[in-house]
């Protein structure tokens, strides 16, 4: 990276600052820290991706290690969420002010198109009046595909013709579609793996709730992307989740285990006006997060450096 950074230079002429992301730059920036200001963003933790089910960051070391040294490093540090911030602060003892706090944006034209729902469920062998509950993101234990894997017999016994479809990849594929089997669900529950951008965004649209069942979240941009959609969402109160929904006004905020998942689930499903109500607040509340207005926040915390 530093060669790389040099050859550039060379060519382009000398940087003012330098911005690093996460964990995998802090060698780098160490090398480079004597010359230039630094800024490096967290937009998750090691103790944060394992789902923050350990005593502390000291049972993944390597990493944490990484982590706290570019917390040390840096002239000033930004975050994604409140939430984040405080676990930065919590586990690597890093000042509050040296901190800031900028949430993610999103392009809301690109995740918002017209399909005929019916058409794009029958693709996956969903009957096309049947509601459909989506998951998108890794298949990991910080997301909680489990959760909503557990929670489903619950919904059926509420709606016995609800359909599920996960959306992503991950080391805990296996183990969920054994599970849907043991618990019976495995015709409710399509798991499809990566797919295009293309497939995800006709699903996003065509499906009628969005499930965020995530352990630790440190922002959640599926949430913006759901909300660009216009889809209600039921999401777990944690981390960006929390800070950013509204409960029941553009969201559903639970708690991080099956029977409440279900809960958010079933309180909404059969109420096609609140789907759409709530739906159409998420949009208005995703057209405050928009990319430009995070720039100009990164681009405040540049000239304070200079």
């Amino acid at each position: 990276m530093v060669e790389r950074f040099r050859a550039t230079e060379r060519t382009v002429g000398k940087f003012d600052i330098v911005h690093g992301h996460d964990w995998l730059v802090v060698d780098a920036l160490n090398e480079l820290k004597e010359e230039y200001p630094i800024v490096l963003s967290y937009h998750s933790t090691e103790y944060g991706r394992n789902g923050g089910k350990s005593g502390g960051w000291w049972e993944f070391r390597d990493i944490s290690d990484k982590e706290w040294y570019g917390g040390y490093i840096s002239s000033r540090i930004i975050t994604v969420s409140e939430t984040l911030k405080e676990e930065l602060m919590r586990l690597y003892q890093i000042p509050c002010l040296k901190i800031d706090v900028i949430p993610n944006g999103s392009d809301i034209k690109k995740y918002q198109k017209k399909v005929d729902p019916g058409r794009v469920k029958e693709r996956y062998g969903i009957h096309p009046l049947a509601p459909v509950i989506l998951f998108v993101g890794r298949l990991v234990y910080q997301k909680g595909p489990d959760l909503l894997v557990e929670a489903i017999p619950y919904v059926l016994k509420h709606r016995g013709d609800a359909k599920f479809i996960v959306v992503g990849d991950g080391g805990m594929k296996s183990s969920l579609e054994y599970r849907a089997h043991e618990l019976g669900v495995s015709d409710a529950v399509r798991f499809l793996g990566s797919i295009s951008d293309e497939e995800y965004i006709e699903i996003l649209n065509a499906c009628d709730i969005v499930c965020i069942s995530s352990r630790n979240e440190p922002f959640g941009l599926v949430l913006l992307e759901a909300w660009a959609a216009e889809k209600p969402v039921v999401a777990t109160d944690v981390g960006g989740l929390g800070e950013n929904i509204e409960n029941f006004v553009n969201g559903i905020k639970v708690f991080p285990n099956p029977e409440s998942i279900a809960w958010g689930i079933n309180y909404i499903i059969n109420d096609e006006y609140g789907v759409k109500w709530i739906g159409a607040n998420g949009r208005k509340k995703g057209k405050e997060l928009r990319w430009l207005n995070s720039a100009a926040k990164v681009l405040k915390i540049y000239s304070s450096l200079k």
